[in-house]
């Protein structure tokens, strides 16, 4: 039983690792796909906003 819980704590610690890049993997993936599909029109709206400069994010 003793033997057990040093295991149990690092393969905890290496899941909620992995699962943290995993789900940042994922983020930027989705990110990244948005921006292709949106174009300049997505990178004007998530930049500083103002209706008349337009795209004001390079």
């Amino acid at each position: 039983m003793p033997d057990l819980k040093p295991d149990y704590t690092i393969f905890f610690v290496f899941t909620g690792i992995g699962g943290l890049f995993v789900l940042l993997l994922i983020a930027f993936l989705i990110f990244r796909h948005l921006q292709s599909h949106c174009g300049t029109q997505h990178n004007g709206r998530n930049a500083t906003y103002s209706p008349g400069d337009g795209i004001t994010f390079g």
